[in-house]
């Protein structure tokens, strides 16, 4: 149900003014930038970090749906290279909600789609 509803959001949000592109960088910064203060504040409580590592996960799942549609026009390569990718980010988000762990991982993937979408596919570290 909440990917569904953000599914929908994200969907209706490309719609607007901004190029996909652009708003899938601006969205991925943002919700980065969460994934990064929760994994450096060892203060936060378990619901910070789980509500980080659920807006990443629905993020995720959205851009998935999109991929999966038929009216997604990447290359199915890199299409199915993508939900590749997206699969791992919910695996391996299910993991960090149930046990401790460093959130790098994640915040790497989403880094290298940011740097992608600018257009420097090779920058893996580049900054939210």
């Amino acid at each position: 149900m909440f990917a569904d509803q953000a599914t929908r959001g994200y969907r209706s949000t490309i719609q607007g003014t901004a190029s996909p592109k652009d708003l899938e960088a601006r969205l991925f910064a943002e919700i980065t930038a969460g994934l990064i203060a929760a994994d450096r504040d060892d203060r936060r409580s378990y619901g910070e970090r789980a509500a980080a590592l659920h807006r990443n996960l629905a993020f995720w799942d959205a851009l998935r749906a999109d991929l999966a549609s038929g009216a997604n026009r990447l290359p199915l390569p890199l299409k199915d290279g993508l939900i590749g990718l997206a699969r791992f980010v919910q695996t391996r988000s299910a993991r960090l909600l149930q046990e401790e762990g460093p959130l790098e991982p994640l915040i790497a993937i989403n880094r290298a789609m940011m740097a992608g979408l600018a257009g420097r596919p090779g920058e893996r570290h580049g900054r939210p």
